[in-house]
């Protein structure tokens, strides 16, 4: 009488198929996440430059770079605003300093994590009276590409 089930042959094949496929799928959620983060991004330095574009409207200047250049900590970059209570306290300020005033952004968006190797994610600063956010991509989205960009009040350039 001969017993069913798998021979060790049969096993080990379908043992190694489930490998690669396993594999296959991790490289691709992997991509998937990075273009996801990348996204990201680009959505939050459109979200801050919108921002901008109206706290220029209404101080007729860019707010000048916080403490350390990067936007998005939780210091001194929580938000973008105007203070109704004190008027020394304009651009980015902690987010209870901008309660009961102009609120342009609060908060700042932080960069997803993990960020890209070397690079920190959203380096403000006021070039020649304009801002200046550079960025880098993970692996592109939409028209960009993976490497360094700059957003600028004319657009997002290559940097």
């Amino acid at each position: 009488m001969r017993q069913k089930g798998f021979t060790l042959v049969e096993l080990l094949v379908a043992i190694g198929i489930i490998g690669i496929l396993s594999s296959i799928a991790v490289v691709s959620v992997s991509n998937v996440r990075a273009k996801a983060r990348d996204a990201k991004r680009i959505g939050d330095i459109k979200q801050i430059q919108s921002a901008m574009e109206s706290y220029f409207n209404d101080q007729n200047q860019y707010p000048d770079a916080p403490a350390g250049g990067v936007l998005g900590t939780k210091d001194a970059t929580d938000g973008l605003c105007v203070s109704t209570a004190d008027p020394a306290k304009v651009g980015f300020q902690k987010g209870t300093d901008c309660a009961g005033g102009t609120i342009y952004i609060n908060p700042v968006p932080k960069g997803p994590t993990p960020g890209v190797a070397g690079k920190t994610d959203y380096a403000y600063s006021v070039v020649n009276g304009e801002y200046v956010i550079k960025f880098s991509l993970e692996s592109g989205s939409g028209t960009l590409v993976k490497g360094s960009y700059k957003a600028t009040p004319n657009g997002i350039i290559t940097e």
